[in-house]
């Protein structure tokens, strides 16, 4: 029962604040840190390398018109439910992507005329053809999620510090950046009503202490309030943040993966429930050319990438198999073996 959880919350709309996640950036004139909280209840997941020159479709659930690119930039992303449909990752130019649930998220409607992607290969899509958070919202633009699997929003980030909070309401486009983005923090309740909420607080300008509840919008008053007083981080320091606003719902849920990204090292450090061991990853180390191959590795273990080819991606997708509608791990399936076969 454990394991078709996942596929429930995004069937009948579970309430988000029993999967919480947690995405911010932290910034100073030297560094640029982005932190995610990855909250579910499996803990199973790999560490992925994505090259550059790759021919993509996106799948298609309807009879709608998908998308298709070719890869622009190399990526290390972290994925779940197989190669293309990570949960977020960062590209070669310091793009970050993460992913967190949204139960009142609407995505456009199948009349749509723009071409469709769904909710998980969209970060690909992104990190794929993004030099920055700017070029990364105008390619939102131009394509409409189709959802497979479940409710997101997402926060996009460059080395700049620029960055995005993406939402779907009422079956449109809503994209916060600039002067109307002013804490780079994002949970599992609406931006908008983060902001509202967190007026409420001390510093903010309410009088209420800081919450110490694991909610979603107690979460982002937390972290706001921690990203915004910390004036010399480090990567110990955002994990410290993360820990801060780790799940609290264990009987349902717990911190799976903790993830800090440092941008403009272009590297990235992570711990799992698993393994609370500090484990390192430098894209300097990889050659992101399709011709040089495909590897991924356990997120559990050290980094030991191996070759990753249609038989190693088709057992990752059985792991999830319980839950992963079948329709939708055929189609994974067939995006695993077409892309590992388009190098370009």
């Amino acid at each position: 029962m454990k394991l078709i959880i996942s596929f429930l919350i995004a069937a009948l709309g579970i309430s988000n604040a029993a999967y919480p996640c947690t995405n911010l950036l932290w910034k100073s004139s030297e560094n640029v840190y982005f932190g995610n909280n990855f909250d579910w209840t499996v803990g199973n997941g790999s560490v992925i390398t994505n090259p550059r020159g790759i021919q993509k479709t996106s799948i298609n659930l309807d009879s709608t018109t998908g998308t298709s690119w070719t890869s622009k930039y190399g990526s290390i992303t972290f994925n779940q439910v197989g190669w293309d449909f990570p949960y977020g990752g960062m590209n070669e130019l310091g793009v970050v992507v993460g992913v967190m649930l949204l139960a009142p998220s609407t995505y456009p409607a199948a009349n749509n005329p723009l071409p469709s992607i769904n909710e998980l290969q969209w970060v690909q899509y992104i990190l794929d053809l993004s030099s920055s958070a700017a070029e990364a919202r105008e390619l939102m633009k131009q394509v409409r999620i189709q959802r497979a699997l479940a409710p997101l929003h997402y926060l996009v980030c460059d080395s700049t510090g620029d960055c995005s909070v993406v939402e779907y309401l009422n079956h449109k486009l809503q994209i916060y950046s600039g002067d109307t983005l002013p804490y780079k923090v994002v949970t599992n309740d609406t931006y908008k009503t983060s902001l509202e909420t967190l007026s409420m607080y001390q510093g903010f300008g309410g009088s209420k202490p800081i919450p110490q509840s694991g909610s979603s919008l107690d979460r982002f008053a937390r972290a706001v309030s921690l990203v915004t007083t910390e004036t010399k981080a480090d990567v110990s320091k955002i994990f410290g943040i993360l820990d801060s606003v780790q799940s609290q719902a264990k009987f349902i849920s717990q911190t799976q993966w903790t993830l800090v990204y440092d941008i403009n090292a272009r590297e990235i450090h992570y711990k799992s429930a698993a393994s609370r061991t500090e484990k390192t990853i430098a894209m300097r180390d990889f050659n992101f050319n399709c011709k040089g191959g495909f590897f991924y590795t356990d997120i559990h273990q050290a980094p030991n990438f191996q070759t990753l080819d249609w038989a190693a991606n088709d057992g990752i997708l059985a792991l999830n198999s319980r839950w992963l509608p079948k329709t939708v791990q055929s189609k994974m399936s067939q995006v695993g073996y077409n892309s590992i076969n388009q190098c370009h």
